[in-house]
């Protein structure tokens, strides 16, 4: 409910200098000095006051999960994914310079393709397997063999029977692990006993 001159003239009073005031966020940008920072924090229309950080696109990241999940002390033990095959039973992987696809195969019957055409498997593909070349995300098993099986379509969406295709065409392939977040909303014989 304050207005950008009410800002202004908050960060001025302490002694700072806007740098910008955005239209539609109750956010703005200003230099301030420490003093000034705790002077505006004592102001309650001021919810809070952080670094204007740098991001860099260009950096390797690890996902939020990485480090809750002790996934850095496996790799500092060496283990990095090196000779493991994953099948990713979504809806496809799409061709990025951040994954290294070893193979695929199609279960739905629009295409012959195992690319991505809805987005999730590729961002699970990453998750997974993205690679250690210091840009991007690192996958948790960043040396594993990824393998694109594609069971949804476009739409997000699999008939059972093409997720269980993906399954059997897994093990028939010789993967280490089958990936699949996915779930139904009744139970299925036929998906837990694959």
């Amino acid at each position: 409910g304050v207005s950008q001159e009410e800002m202004a003239e908050a960060v001025e009073d302490a002694g700072g200098q806007m740098e910008e005031e955005y239209e539609e966020v109750a956010v703005a940008s200003a230099k301030v000095s420490v003093d000034a920072a705790k002077e505006l924090l004592a102001d309650p229309d001021i919810a809070h006051i952080e670094e204007d950080v740098l991001i860099k696109l260009s950096a390797q990241m690890e996902d939020w999960g990485i480090g809750s999940s002790k996934i850095p002390a496996a790799w500092s033990s060496g283990f990095t994914g090196s000779g493991v095959k994953i099948s990713v039973i979504d809806s496809g992987i799409s061709p990025h310079e951040d994954l290294r696809i070893a193979g695929g195969y199609s279960a739905v019957d629009y295409t012959a393709s195992f690319s991505d055409d809805q987005g999730h498997g590729t961002h699970v593909a990453g998750i997974i397997g993205a690679r250690h070349n210091g840009f991007g995300v690192r996958g948790v098993a960043y040396d594993a063999d990824l393998y694109a099986v594609k069971a949804f379509n476009a739409n997000g969406e699999a008939r059972l029977s093409d997720m269980i295709e993906g399954i059997d065409w897994s093990v028939a392939n010789g993967m280490d692990i089958i990936n699949l977040s996915a779930g139904t909303q009744t139970d299925s014989f036929a998906l837990r006993s694959s």
